[in-house]
């Protein structure tokens, strides 16, 4: 049902769900509709759900903490809402998630550690989400990681290539990181696409990336 511009709420919560009563969905795709107010409660039941595609609503509430007990997910996309609060970290829970994009949502708070737990996930979004990072966790399969437009401060940690080893996208811009450019971005082999524009960064500009896979490279609007 993607797409059709519906509205309102998804299902009232008293409403009758029979032919989905063994809750047997494996894909539910609502994005690009106009639904909004709060996710139903029963949702965190469809144990079997794969693929949860929310994106591109008005859905104005928390995440519920209930979406952690989908650990069938390889696909949650709850970018372009209205989503508010913070992140739970339930979100950590889900063992099997391949893609998860939160971006451009209202939380507040932390991203959640827990998201570190994440070990098969390969495309990660939380731009736009006005959310602050606490702390980088290890996250060895990630290939994509956007945390544009937010609220990140403090310095890229020197041991990137060791956190976070196979990225090969990383757009940080948008942001207020400060401190040097560190040698660990040179070391990730993997790398095509680096945007750290419009942070607080300062010191030399690392020589380092012309015999690698680099394709486009941002470092505009530093110190």
């Amino acid at each position: 049902m993607s797409g059709y511009k519906l509205q309102g709420e998804v299902f009232p919560n008293n409403s009758n769900q029979s032919g989905c009563s063994n809750y047997d969905l494996e894909v539910l795709d609502l994005s690009y509709n106009n639904f909004s107010d709060k996710l139903p409660s029963w949702l965190g039941k469809y144990k079997k759900l794969k693929y949860l595609a929310l994106n591109s609503n008005s859905f104005s509430c928390p995440i519920l903490h209930s979406l952690g007990e989908l650990v069938n997910l390889i696909l949650l996309d709850l970018s372009s809402n209205r989503f508010h609060g913070v992140i739970p970290r339930s979100i950590g829970q889900l063992q099997n998630i391949d893609t998860l994009d939160l971006s451009s949502n209202f939380f507040t708070g932390v991203i959640p550690q827990s998201l570190g737990k994440l070990e098969k996930t390969t495309f990660m979004s939380l731009a736009r989400t006005i959310s602050h990072l606490d702390r980088w966790t290890a996250m060895k399969s990630l290939q994509t990681l956007c945390l544009s437009n937010n609220q990140i401060n403090g310095s890229i940690p020197e041991n990137l290539d060791e956190v976070i080893p196979k990225l090969q996208y990383l757009a940080l811009d948008n942001n207020h990181i400060n401190g040097s450019i560190p040698t660990s971005l040179c070391k990730l082999k993997a790398l095509a696409s680096l945007d750290i524009s419009s942070n607080k960064l300062s010191g030399r500009i690392p020589d380092c990336w012309g015999n690698g896979p680099m394709e486009d490279i941002d470092l505009s609007s530093n110190n």
